[in-house]
């Protein structure tokens, strides 16, 4: 994903209570920038409300020292960096973690020899004014990826390539006459619009005279409704835009795009916004637009925890090796003069290749036409659902051939497993052998994964003062989930039940345990042209990707195995 990066000299403040807390403005909006752009010159304006939309999508946000994503200050993953929008602009407070570096760091912000902050962004929507003399660019809508404390820009932007952030170098300011011809496309598909709210208020009009009967209530809200879109849309084809004000849709924002789709799906084969969008030689199909299989992708993430957990790879050529040591070796205690000898350690190579993982979604052309709901979304969030699903189980129990390697069908050594003292059952004693069965270092980011059935039996269980194990908790968006002794719990049905031999509850640390290799991201394909949708009166939306995934460290995972 490319980023851009704006650097502000600002004033952190430091709590004097030890905390190691520090605050102040990221950034402030509705204020111009200096001039940006190496080639084509601009100013930059934030608008506000921007900053909140983008807290609130994000999934989680870090604060960082020089951009580095191995020195971690704090995050709003565990709410030690709480970012909000005020009615001066962005502001951050964070607890920076006491590490090594992490006292450093903090120690250079208050002595004031750190004073630089840094914001990693995406332009989801923006507009560009052109001034005469340079251009001015008001970021609407944003994602924001890290804030991060740096010792000046031109240091932080050397280094940036060394860590590979694709960076955004120079912004590509928009062409003046194509967004024109953008413009003209959108004002004749409102034109389309409005005549077809004409239409349909003329066939009102018509029942009335034919049945010579009043209006019902629900025909005067009807009728009024329509002529009230009708005037909004004269009012947009009539208005007066100037040429110098170009508005520009970012890459996951679908309006455009979404239109496009959901036309194409009404087969309006021949409307600009499906010219626009359709890039397939092919009759009757169309690669869905690279927006539409993005949301796809944000929604996977979504439905998908144990994927979007898990240790992802860069995507490269071929195969890509993964290590993992299986014997560190050793130390020798020895006498003065005697000879050392070499202890060496083993390592075991794992393979991620790439297995095609497939959704197929058909939907009736009268569902399509009569549809009361978003058509769009209910095909992204379907695909997206079936994916999710399939990743899930496969990550559990995926059997390494046509699928990606489970970590209940891999090879496990002997202290991975974890034996329940009762025949068909599980106990609180059971639980905390699980937890305490792993190693301290690799316990925080771990997870319970467990099946429904044994959720229902793990939440009536109750420590020694009575108190349940099974805690509800919500994040910061307002979610419940649950926690087992502050761990959270994941719930798949792919886990199997409590019964002899099962191995019903798994405490696995996925980011450290599992390792995922996406070979090629989403591709979508909608047809509706060949004989046998023809013939059915159908329409097939098809979803491909390509990845794998095996288990990287055996010590990030420990089953609980029935008695």
């Amino acid at each position: 994903m490319k980023m851009e990066l704006r650097f502000n000299k600002t004033d952190i403040q430091t709590n004097e209570d030890g905390s190691m807390t520090v605050r102040g403005y990221v950034n402030k909006t509705e204020t111009k920038s200096k001039m940006l752009g190496r080639n084509q010159k601009f100013k930059e304006v934030i608008k506000r409300g921007a900053w909140q939309k983008a807290i609130e999508n994000a999934k989680e946000i870090h604060f960082l020292a020089e951009h580095d994503n191995s020195k971690i200050l704090a995050s709003t993953r565990n709410d030690s960096l709480k970012l909000s929008e005020d009615d001066q602009g962005l502001h951050m407070t964070a607890t920076i973690s006491p590490t090594s570096y992490g006292k450093d760091y903090y120690q250079l912000i208050k002595d004031g020899i750190l004073q630089n902050m840094s914001f990693g962004f995406r332009s989801v929507k923006d507009s560009w004014r052109n001034m005469g003399t340079h251009f001015e660019r008001t970021v609407n809508e944003l994602d924001l990826f890290e804030v991060s404390v740096v010792r000046d820009p031109a240091y932080s932007s050397s280094t940036i390539s060394a860590r590979g952030i694709d960076l955004v170098e120079d912004i590509e300011i928009p062409n003046i006459q194509e967004v024109k011809e953008v413009k003209d496309m959108n004002k004749k598909a409102l034109i389309e619009k409005k005549n077809d709210l004409l239409s349909e208020l003329e066939g009102i009009a018509e029942t009335i005279e034919v049945e010579a009967r009043g209006l019902t209530n629900d025909e005067e809200t009807r009728t009024s409704k329509l002529k009230f879109d009708i005037e909004i849309l004269n009012k947009k084809i009539d208005g007066k835009e100037e040429i110098n004000m170009i508005e520009v849709l970012g890459a996951s924002d679908t309006t455009v795009e979404k239109r496009g789709f959901e036309a194409f799906l009404k087969s309006h084969f021949n409307s600009e916004e499906v010219r626009a969008i359709t890039t397939s030689a092919v009759p009757g199909q169309l690669v869905v637009p690279t927006s539409i299989a993005d949301e796809i992708v944000k929604k996977l993430e979504e439905v998908a925890p144990l994927f979007s957990l898990s240790k992802k790879f860069p995507s490269v050529s071929g195969r890509l090796d993964v290590l993992k040591e299986t014997d560190i070796g050793g130390a020798q205690w020895l006498d003065e003069m005697e000879n050392a000898t070499v202890q060496d350690f083993a390592m075991e190579k794992v393979t991620l290749e790439q297995k095609r993982l497939t959704a197929a979604v058909e939907l009736s052309q009268n569902m399509i036409n009569d549809a009361g709901f978003d058509i769009v979304a209910y095909v992204v969030d379907l695909v997206a659902r079936r994916i999710a699903n399939a990743l899930n189980r496969a990550i559990i129990n995926g059997n390494g051939v046509k699928q990606p390697q489970g970590f209940l069908t891999a090879t496990l050594p002997s202290d991975s497993y974890v034996t329940t003292a009762a025949v068909g059952a599980i106990g609180t004693d059971d639980i905390l052998g699980l937890f305490n069965s792993m190693n301290p270092q690799l316990i925080e980011g771990a997870a319970f994964i467990m099946n429904r059935s044994t959720f229902s039996t793990v939440s009536k269980l109750k420590d020694g003062n009575n108190n349940y194990y099974l805690v509800d908790m919500k994040n910061g968006n307002g979610y419940k989930y649950y926690t087992v002794l502050g761990l959270p719990v994941q719930i798949s049905d792919a886990m199997p039940d409590i019964a002899g031999g099962n191995k019903a509850i798994a405490l696995v640390n996925l980011g450290r345990a599992y390792g995922t290799l996406v070979k090629k991201g989403i591709e979508v394909k909608h047809i509706s042209g060949d004989t046998q949708q023809a013939l059915r009166g159908s329409q097939l939306i098809v979803a491909d990707m390509y990845l794998d995934g095996n288990v990287i460290n055996e010590q990030a995972i420990r089953l609980l195995k029935i008695k």
